[in-house]
């Protein structure tokens, strides 16, 4: 293209200056390469510039901004400067500062986006280009650079107003975003995507914007649930805000707020829920209201509490349940099963009074129903006055209790009836020979006799008769409650 441009600007001139030119003019870009290589250029360049385009500090690249030597104001010193460098060496540095215009600023200052923000500063750089190809070619190389300069000058400075224009523009679509003003940020990053339609960043921050509208929605929404106090509805909404715009960081922090208050509420509730069943005895619904609470804050001293009244109703019930046994087996006349349960209720509730009423209630009429037994079992032995009397004292310590068991009752009855008939005299008729004597085992003597009438209790007796040169005579009658009279033969007739 140089060449192209140097060749129509020397158009008319003669076939061997143009030969020379063109010959001078390649070796004038070798040298040019060779000294950009080296590194000897006489130009100073900014270090990079900077922009700030985001909540973060993010470096973007632009084109270098050149700062040229001071050159002095004196054309005179100017041209005694000029006199000393020969034209080979001027034109490698005409050359290299177009190298770098072209390298460093040309395609930036000529594409749609700059164009955008300045329509005549692309047009106006490209004439400054083509004075400068046109000065190069016609031999007049201090114009030339004097054209550079000025291009690398002018270039740097609009590359410098373009990236505040897009700063400024970016900078004022995510103000206008975070402040919630979608017209003013819609506007703001189509003027920036506008100027750099091709930066990331930006079409990020489009798209946010995009949704704008939506959030606003969901904002709305989310302050009428708060106005409502509807905690889960607001919680619901902006969890959706922060899916649609993670970086709206203060509704995060506001879940967390409404999270903490509902989990605090649903404990309230468990626990609510569980000292109503404690006071109602419902032991289901206070173990579930337990639970809940316990796995929702496990060390809270209201979980201890809870704990205390399931185990006081859960010991109430097995009291309750045990008492109630108890007395099904009174009303059964069960009383062994009785003791077992009030036993039982008062391991559990040692100062339950009606659990240790029962239990002494059951004992004694236990105690008494075997003390009775064992007098039933023996019968015979009542006929004893020592025996009749303690059996009587048993019946009189037992009769209170008699009206509790009607086992009890029963067997009262059944002793006392026993009591009088087995010391109920029977009248015995003893019949002998007049030879044998006899006696009475435990009773008395009877005597020779050939018939004598006695009066003996019910029960066993032993009738001995004893004659001398006869064996012994033994004869057993048991006298029944029944006999109204009986009669016993004793006679010793059998020899030795």
């Amino acid at each position: 293209m140089l060449d192209k441009k140097l060749a129509e600007a020397a158009r008319g001139r003669q076939q061997n200056f143009l030969v020379m030119s063109l010959v001078g003019l390649i070796v004038l870009m070798g040298g040019a390469l060779a000294f950009v290589l080296a590194g000897n250029s006489w130009l100073i360049s900014k270090p990079e510039n900077t922009i700030l385009i985001s909540k973060q500090t993010v470096l973007k690249k632009r084109p270098k901004v050149v700062e040229l030597p001071v050159r002095s104001p004196s054309p005179k010193v100017v041209s005694q400067s000029a006199d000393k460098v020969d034209d080979t060496k001027l034109r490698k540095i005409a050359v290299e500062l177009l190298g770098r215009y072209e390298v460093e600023f040309e395609t930036f200052v000529t594409n749609d986006g700059f164009r955008a923000w300045n329509e005549k500063a692309p047009s106006s750089m490209t004439s400054l280009k083509e004075a400068a190809i046109n000065e190069i070619a016609t031999g007049n190389i201090k114009n030339a650079i004097t054209n550079l300069e000025e291009l690398l000058v002018n270039s740097s400075n609009f590359v410098t107003e373009f990236e505040q224009v897009f700063s400024e523009q970016f900078i004022a679509a995510r103000t206008a975003y975070e402040a919630d003003q979608y017209e003013d940020a819609r506007l703001a990053i189509s003027r920036a995507l506008t100027l750099k339609g091709d930066d990331e960043e930006s079409r990020a921050l489009q798209k946010r914007i995009s949704k704008l509208p939506k959030l606003l929605d969901l904002k709305e929404a989310a302050k009428v649930a708060n106005i409502e106090n509807n905690l889960q509805k607001e919680k619901q909404l902006l969890q959706e805000i922060l899916i649609q715009d993670p970086t709206r960081l203060e509704y995060e922090a506001r879940v967390s707020e409404i999270e903490m208050i509902l989990t605090e509420r649903e404990f309230e509730q468990a626990v609510s829920s569980g000292l109503l069943a404690a006071s109602q005895e419902n032991f289901p619904d206070l173990k579930k209201a337990l639970l809940r609470a316990r796995n929702i804050y496990p060390l809270r001293s209201e979980i201890r509490s809870l704990e205390s009244k399931l185990t006081d109703l859960k010991m109430k019930i097995a009291i309750t349940g045990f008492s109630q046994k108890a007395e099904n087996a009174i009303k059964a006349d069960q009383w062994k099963i009785a003791h077992a349960a009030f036993e039982k209720a008062a391991a559990l509730d040692p100062s339950d009074g009606d659990v240790l009423r029962g239990l002494d209630m059951s004992t004694k009429i236990i105690v008494h129903q075997a003390l009775i037994s064992e007098y039933l079992d023996a019968p015979n032995r009542l006929s004893s006055p020592e025996i009749s009397r303690a059996a009587q004292k048993a019946i009189n310590d037992a009769d209170l209790y008699g009206a509790l068991s009607p086992s009890l009752n029963k067997q009262l009855s059944t002793l006392t009836e026993q009591i009088t008939l087995r010391n109920k005299p029977v009248q015995v008729t003893v019949v002998s020979d007049n030879l044998t004597h006899i006696f009475v085992r435990g009773v008395g003597q009877v005597g020779k006799i050939l018939k004598y009438q006695i009066e003996l209790k019910p029960g066993i007796y032993l009738f001995e008769g004893r004659r001398e040169g006869f064996k012994a005579k033994i004869v057993t009658i048991q006298i029944k409650t029944t006999d109204k009279a009986i009669q016993v033969k004793v006679i010793s007739d059998e020899p030795v």
